[in-house]
C-alpha cells in the first residue's frame, strides 16, 4: 500500500516533485514529520502579569464557558470555539485549564498545537503561569533523545521521559503526535486526558492509494477460500477500472470483506464503503485514492480556530454551521489597516507552486520583492514579514536574503511562506507586511480534504475533477482561511489599546504583489473578513492578464480563445484542428464533448466553425475582418 509522499507510477516522479507541495498522509509505521516553526520570545510569560484589553477579557470568560461545557457533554462529538485571531484564545483557555486542574476539577489535560515552536511557547506561558503544576512539553525537540529537523530552535527542555510525561498533568504535543497515536491506536502517554484542546485546524486528512498491481500481489497471495474469491474480486475490480469512464457504482467486495486481510486492505474497503475514495487518471493509468478523518480524542477535544467554518469541518455531515460559529464575538475593526496591491511581473505570469522553481520567475520575483521592502515601505524601525509559496521560498537565493534585510537597516525582515506558523505570535511585531501571490492548493489536494470529512454521501465512486461547483468552494474557502490566517500573523492580531473602541485592531501596513485574478481573490476575503480594512488596488484593476500558452488554463473553452487569439495575433484568418494539433502542445480534443466547447469557445471570439467529416477532413476556424464577437 502506497501513501502519497512515496513514488507514484501514476505521476512517473514523487507526489511533491509533481504538485510541488506536501500532503497530510501520514505512514501509520513511521513518526509523521512535526512543523518546528518559529518561538516568539517574549519578556513575560506569566498571564496573571498581563494587562488584557476587554476585547480579550471577554474572550477569556467565553472560553472558560466552552471549556466547562466540553468538560460536561459527554457525548462523542468533536466540539468547537471559534473566534476572531488575536482576542486570546490561547491565553484563555491556558488560564481556565489551570483553574480547572488546582481547583480539582479535571486530573489531566493534553494540549495540542501546529508546531514544535507553539509546544515550546505554551509550556513556557502555562508553566509560568501555574508553577505548581505539573507540565511537560512532548515533541521530537524535547523528548530525551531525539532532536528536531531544525537545530536553531531553542527549548526549554530537551530531556522529557516517556514516563515522566505519563504522570504529567498537562502534555503539550503537537497535531502529528496526536494523529500518529490515533493512526497507530497506540498512545504512549495514556488515554486518560479529561479535556483535550486542539490549538488550530489539524489538518486531519490520512490518505492512501491502491493501484492495479497491488490487487494483482493480492491475488497471488489470496488464492482459496472466501479470501481467495474477494481478492479475486478486487483484482478484477482494478482491471475493469482502467477501461471505465466517468464514475463507478461501490464494488461488492467493499461490503464484506474478510477481517483477515491486512489492515491497508480493510481501510480500502471501509473507504468505499464509506464513499470516501475518488479515482485518478494519469496517462492510461487508473488508481483508487481515498481519505479518512484522522483526529485523535474526538470526544474529549475543544478545537479553537479562528477560521473553523472555513475549514473541512464544514463538510461534515454530523456538524451545522452554527456550531462552527459558536462563541464568535463582536468583530476586529481594521480601519488602521492599509493594504496596497501591486503587479505581478509581466514576464512570466506564473503562479503554480511547480512553475515557482523556474529560475526566471524567482529572478523576476526577487525583483518585485526587493522592490517593495525596500522603497515600498516606510523608512524606519518597523519590523517586516513577506510571505510567500513555500516553492519560491525555497528557490531564493542566500546573497538575495541578505540584500533584502540590509536594505531595512536595523529593522527586522523575516522571509516565511504560507500555510506555515498558523497561530504564531512569532511575528507580533511586524508592522509592516509584503505578501506574494496566494496559497495555491490544486484540486487533487482539495478533493482529499472534501472526501476526509465527509461519510456515506454518494453510491457512486467518482473521479477527482478540478471544476466540480464542490471543489471551487473548497479552494476559495482556503484561499479565504490562509489569508485570514497568515495576515493576523503581524501586529494587527492585537487590539490597539490606545484607541477609545476596544476592538480596533493595531495599524499595519501591507504591500500585496499579486496577479489581477489573485487580486480579485484576495480583495474579495478582505472586504468580507476585515471590516472596514483599507484596500488600494489602482495599480492592478485594469490591468488585463494575457496567456500566449493553452496549457496554462484550464478547460478546453479557455484553450480555444487562447489559440484563436494567438493566431490572430499572427495575422491568421484561418486554421484547421489539424494545425492546432501540429502547432499547440495541448492538441485538438479528441473527445466529442471537448471539441463541442473548443468551437463554443471560438464562436464566443467571433471565429466561423465548419466541422469536419470525420473521414479526414478537418475543422476549419475562419474569421472575418471586422467580426464582432458573439452576445
Amino acid at each position: 500500500m502506497n501513501i502519497q509522499n512515496s513514488y507514484d507510477p501514476t505521476l512517473g516522479m514523487t507526489f511533491e516533485e509533481y504538485f510541488g507541495y506536501s500532503q497530510y498522509e501520514e505512514d501509520p509505521h513511521e513518526t509523521p514529520e512535526e512543523p518546528v516553526g518559529v518561538v516568539f520570545d517574549a519578556d513575560e510569560y506569566d498571564l496573571f502579569k498581563v494587562s488584557f484589553s476587554d476585547a480579550v477579557l471577554s474572550t477569556h470568560m467565553a472560553m472558560a464557558d466552552a471549556l466547562e461545557a466540553r468538560l460536561n457533554n459527554d457525548n462523542d462529538v468533536l466540539r468547537f470555539y471559534s473566534d476572531y485571531t488575536g482576542r486570546g484564545k490561547t491565553s484563555g483557555a491556558i488560564l481556565h485549564l489551570g483553574e480547572m486542574i488546582e481547583s480539582g476539577q479535571i486530573d489531566r489535560v493534553l494540549f495540542l498545537t501546529r508546531e514544535i515552536a507553539g509546544v515550546e511557547e505554551v509550556y513556557r506561558t502555562f508553566k509560568k503561569t501555574w508553577p505548581h503544576i505539573n507540565v511537560v512539553p512532548w515533541s521530537t525537540a524535547h523528548r530525551k533523545g531525539r532532536t528536531a529537523s531544525n537545530s536553531d530552535l531553542q527549548v526549554s527542555r530537551s530531556n522529557v521521559t516517556r514516563d515522566e510525561a505519563k504522570v504529567a498533568q498537562v502534555v503539550i504535543s503537537t497535531h502529528a503526535a496526536g494523529k500518529q497515536w490515533r493512526t497507530r491506536g497506540e498512545y504512549p502517554l495514556g488515554q486518560n486526558f479529561d479535556i483535550v484542546l486542539i490549538d488550530e485546524y489539524p489538518d486531519p486528512v490520512a490518505s492512501g492509494q491502491f493501484h492495479l498491481s497491488e490487487a494483482q500481489g493480492l491475488y497471488e497471495k489470496y488464492q482459496w477460500g472466501k479470501m481467495g474469491k474477494q481478492a479475486k474480486a478486487i483484482r478484477d475490480w482494478m482491471s475493469d477500472l482502467q477501461e471505465a469512464k466517468g464514475r463507478l457504482p461501490r464494488p461488492d467486495w467493499a461490503k464484506d470483506i474478510d477481517p483477515r486481510f491486512p489492515k491497508e486492505v480493510l481501510d480500502l474497503a471501509e473507504a468505499v464503503r464509506q464513499g470516501r475514495s475518488f479515482i485518478v487518471t494519469r496517462g492510461e493509468h487508473r488508481s483508487l485514492h481515498w481519505s479518512r478523518l484522522n483526529m485523535p480524542f474526538e470526544g474529549k477535544a475543544l478545537l479553537c480556530s479562528a477560521t473553523n467554518e472555513l475549514e473541512g469541518w464544514r463538510m461534515d455531515p454530523r456538524l451545522t454551521s452554527q456550531s462552527l460559529k459558536e462563541h464568535r464575538g463582536f468583530p476586529t475593526d481594521y480601519s488602521q489597516v492599509k493594504v496596497t496591491f501591486t503587479p505581478w511581473p509581466r514576464e512570466p505570469a506564473k503562479v503554480n507552486n511547480a512553475q515557482l522553481k523556474d529560475p526566471y520567475t524567482v529572478e523576476q520575483l526577487q525583483k518585485a520583492i526587493f522592490r517593495e521592502v525596500a522603497h515600498g515601505l516606510p523608512k524606519d524601525d518597523g519590523e517586516t514579514l513577506v510571505l510567500m509559496p513555500k516553492t519560491l521560498r525555497d528557490s531564493l537565493s542566500s546573497d538575495f536574503l541578505w540584500q533584502l534585510q540590509k536594505s531595512r537597516g536595523q529593522a527586522k525582515v523575516y522571509i516565511h511562506h504560507w500555510g506555515s506558523g498558523i497561530g504564531t505570535n512569532a511575528y507580533q511585531d511586524c508592522r509592516y507586511a509584503v505578501v506574494v501571490s496566494l496559497f495555491h492548493q490544486n484540486a487533487f489536494g482539495i478533493h482529499q480534504k472534501i472526501k476526509g470529512h465527509k461519510l456515506h454521501q454518494s453510491e457512486m465512486i467518482e473521479t477527482y475533477g478540478a471544476n466540480s461547483k464542490e471543489v471551487t468552494t473548497t479552494k476559495n474557502n482556503e484561499h479565504a482561511r490562509h489569508i485570514i490566517q497568515m495576515l493576523n500573523r503581524i501586529r494587527i492580531r492585537g487590539m490597539d489599546t490606545t484607541h477609545s473602541h476596544p476592538y480596533v485592531a493595531k495599524s499595519a501596513h501591507i504591500r500585496w504583489i499579486a496577479t489581477p485574478k489573485d487580486t480579485e481573490r484576495a480583495c474579495g476575503v478582505l472586504e468580507t473578513a476585515f471590516h472596514k480594512i483599507e484596500v488600494d488596488r489602482s495599480a492592478v484593476e485594469d490591468e488585463i492578464e494575457v496567456v500566449d500558452d493553452p496549457s496554462q488554463v484550464r478547460g478546453w473553452e479557455q484553450k480555444a480563445k487562447v489559440i484563436c487569439n494567438q493566431m490572430e495575433k499572427a495575422g491568421r484568418k484561418s486554421f484547421t484542428s489539424k494545425d492546432v494539433g501540429a502547432e499547440f502542445a495541448c492538441g485538438y480534443p479528441k473527445q466529442p464533448r471537448q471539441r463541442q466547447r473548443f468551437r463554443a469557445g471560438a464562436e464566443d471570439l467571433g471565429w466561423t466553425v465548419v466541422p469536419g467529416d470525420g473521414r479526414g477532413k478537418p475543422t476549419t476556424f475562419t474569421k472575418d475582418i471586422g467580426r464582432q464577437p458573439a452576445d
